[in-house]
């Protein structure tokens, strides 16, 4: 019995653990729905506004991920893309929020760019 439930937990652990990984395969990047929930709550988004940025930001993680999945380009120039389509994207977000909204989303972007942990 106790390891029928050992190994009940161990599976239910594992499955989890796999479900995580699907959704998002590369566990160093964000989430874009996650991202997408803090912003919205960062900027007091409307549930529109959530949807609108969540898509915006799966399509730039799906271009993304084609990028760097390129075997022909190089790291200089999949750096030149990254940043380019980030910058996209942000022009993107930014056309759907408000005045006020958009500069707490600058601040957020501009702290996110010094941040010692910023890529790009």
């Amino acid at each position: 019995m106790k390891s029928f439930v050992q190994s009940s937990i161990l599976t239910l652990a594992l499955g989890l653990s796999a479900t995580a990984f699907a959704q998002n395969p590369n566990p160093h990047q964000p989430n874009p729905i996650h991202q997408a929930k803090a912003l919205s709550k960062q900027l007091s988004l409307t549930a529109d506004q959530t949807a609108q940025v969540q898509s915006i930001l799966v399509a730039s993680d799906q271009r993304i991920a084609k990028l760097v999945s390129d075997p022909i380009l190089l790291g200089p120039t999949v750096r030149e893309e990254r940043r380019s389509i980030k910058t996209y994207t942000d022009r993107q977000v930014e056309a759907i929020l408000t005045p006020d909204q958009q500069e707490q989303f600058e601040a957020i972007v501009a702290a996110h760019h010094h941040s010692p942990r910023s890529i790009a």
